[in-house]
Parts: C-alpha cells; sequence; structure tokens
C-alpha cells in the first residue's frame, strides 16, 4: 500500500510538471468529448482545473500497462476527482517523456476498495 501511495504521489507530481513544461497532450475518448460538448466546457480549462484540483489522495486505480505504445513504455493512472460540484474520473498515460490525458467525465460507478485506502 505503501508503495501505490507513493506510485500516485509520484504520478501528480509528474503530471503538474508535464503540464507546465507543456507535455501533457490531450488525447480524449467520445465520452470525454460529448460531456464537454454537453456542459459547455473548453478542454483547455478542464484540463487545468483538473490538474490543479488532483491530489494523490483521489487515486483510483493503477498504474496499468499501456499496450499500444510499445516505442514508449506508458502507464495508465485513474484518478476521481471532486471537480465541478462532482465527481469526475479522470485517466491519464504517463510515460518518462510525457503524459497524455484520455478521459475526464463525470464517474460513472461507485469507486471501489482502493480508492478509499489512502483515506
Amino acid at each position: 500500500m505503501k508503495d501505490d501511495r507513493f506510485k500516485a504521489s509520484l504520478a501528480v507530481v509528474r503530471l503538474r510538471e508535464f503540464y507546465q513544461q507543456g507535455k501533457l497532450q490531450v488525447v480524449l475518448n467520445r465520452k470525454s468529448r460529448l460531456y464537454l460538448d454537453r456542459t459547455g466546457r473548453s478542454y483547455r480549462v478542464v484540463v487545468k482545473d483538473a490538474i490543479e484540483s488532483l491530489e494523490a489522495s483521489q487515486y483510483f486505480r493503477g498504474p496499468s500497462p499501456v499496450h499500444h505504445h510499445e516505442d514508449e513504455p506508458m502507464a495508465v493512472y485513474e484518478f476521481l476527482v471532486i471537480l465541478y460540484q462532482g465527481e469526475m474520473y479522470i485517466k491519464f498515460y504517463i510515460s518518462a517523456l510525457g503524459a497524455e490525458l484520455h478521459s475526464i467525465h463525470p464517474a460513472e460507478k461507485a469507486p471501489d476498495q482502493t480508492f478509499s485506502k489512502f483515506k
């Protein structure tokens, strides 16, 4: 469990650094694009708000390997963040060179035990 807490904390630090350095790419899935369209929010604003709100205690799952990035090892980290008066699901792919944001939309399921282990 301490290892998970360390990995989540490191992921948050790296995500903030990548964001500040312009190394956070946004590759949103369909569900996330529909959410942004429905709410009228700009993805740039939502990404900024998500990065600023992100805490290691909001870690949900990960790291999991990403199999379609053979040229650059990446891991998936998932967070449940309170944002815009609700719980948002956020999924990042992180490598040594940068990160990708793939999902940001309202959480669809109640968190499992993984989410509460740092509380």
